[in-house]
């Protein structure tokens, strides 16, 4: 089921780097160097500035192709290491723990160095979470900006612009979740 969500990704948002990466390091788990060989490829050709990328190539090509991973450890070497895909996965947990806080202060961080829909709309959820209903809906405005079909957050914006009173806003976002999630259903099902 991850590759499936991996995959469901990278259609919703074709230029994901990092999910490009993150199926890689599942097929390289999995035993399929070749597939994640590929994944890196894709990914570091859409943000060739993500260390990581060159990292994890290096390490799937070290035993097949020696001079492919000296190449990308130098590579490694000489760019900045992105952290932001780790915030965002330790702010997932801390989301879990039901440390707010954490978790907001850990999006932010993953925002600050790419911001992604993903980010702001955890963020969001967290800022629901602690009662920070504006902070929540500005996220929820970013999230819907750069991932427009990002049907969930119609969903969770719904419901907050029905707490607020905004029955117009509500409805029109309602709308676009149920049509959003339609269009993601029969997708799935094909």
């Amino acid at each position: 089921s991850a590759q499936a969500d991996f995959e469901q990704a990278i259609r919703l948002q074709p230029d994901f780097a990092e999910a490009y990466s993150n199926r890689g390091n599942l097929r390289q788990h999995l035993g399929d160097c070749g597939g994640a060989i590929t994944d890196y490829n894709r990914a570091i050709a859409l943000d060739p500035t993500l260390a990581e990328l060159y990292f994890n190539r290096a390490t799937t090509a070290q035993p097949y192709e020696l001079q492919t991973a000296s190449i990308d450890y130098d590579k490694t070497a000489g760019l900045p290491l992105n952290n932001a895909a780790f915030y965002r996965h330790r702010a997932q947990v801390r989301a879990h723990q039901e440390k707010w806080q954490a978790a907001i202060s850990d999006y932010s961080t993953a925002i600050a160095i790419t911001p992604t829909a993903y980010a702001h709309y955890h963020r969001g959820r967290a800022y629901l979470a602690t009662g920070n209903a504006t902070d929540a809906l500005t996220d929820f405005d970013c999230a819907l900006a750069l991932s427009p079909d990002y049907w969930m957050v119609y969903c969770d914006r719904t419901q907050l612009r029905f707490q607020q009173q905004d029955a117009p806003g509500a409805l029109t976002d309602a709308d676009c979740a149920i049509q959003l999630s339609q269009t993601h259903c029969n997708r799935q099902t094909h």
